[in-house]
C-alpha cells in the first residue's frame, strides 16, 4: 500500500485532520498503446490516528524554511510550479527589483532636480528623510545638512 500524505496542502491542514490516499495503478490506451498510470483511488481515504485512535491534528508553523510549508508561504507556493527556486516566483522577483530600482532611479532624480531648482530661485522645499534623521534643503547654501 502506498501512502500519499498530504504535503501540497499542509498550509490548510490546520482545518483538517491528517489523512492519507492509497495509490492504484491504472491501464489505458493511448493512441493504440497500452500505458499505465498510478493514481489515487478516492474511495480509499483514511485518517492517520495518533495512540488513543483519534484522528491526529498536525500543526502547522506560520513560516516554514528549508523545503517545508508554512501557513504564509501559501502565496509563495501559489507561484511556483515543480521547483520553490525557479519558475515564475523568478519572474516576479525580476520585475520587483526592476520596479525598484526605477523607483530609486526617480527618487534621486527628483532629489537633483530640487536642488537644482533650490539655487536658481526656484521654490523653497523641506525634504525629511526618517532613515538618518531629517534631512534639510537649505536654498541660500544651495547645500543638503542634517539637522
Amino acid at each position: 500500500m502506498i501512502t500519499l500524505i498530504f504535503q501540497q496542502f499542509q498550509s490548510i491542514i490546520f482545518l483538517f485532520k491528517v489523512g492519507a490516499f492509497d495509490t492504484q495503478e491504472v491501464s489505458y490506451l493511448a493512441n493504440g498503446v497500452e500505458k499505465s498510470r498510478v493514481v489515487v483511488d478516492p474511495s480509499s481515504f483514511q485518517y492517520i490516528l495518533d495512540e488513543q485512535d483519534d484522528p491526529k491534528l498536525q500543526p502547522v508553523a506560520l513560516f516554514e524554511g528549508g523545503g517545508g510549508t508554512g501557513f504564509f508561504n501559501f502565496a509563495f507556493e501559489g507561484l511556483v510550479s515543480g521547483s520553490k527556486w525557479g519558475s515564475a516566483i523568478g519572474v516576479i522577483m525580476f520585475m520587483l527589483a526592476i520596479i525598484a530600482t526605477v523607483a530609486w532611479v526617480a527618487w534621486v532624480a527628483w532629489i537633483v532636480c530640487c536642488i537644482k531648482l533650490s539655487g536658481r530661485g526656484g521654490t523653497l522645499f523641506r525634504l525629511q528623510l526618517m532613515c538618518s534623521g531629517q534631512v534639510k534643503l537649505d536654498r541660500s547654501l544651495c547645500s543638503i545638512r542634517l539637522i
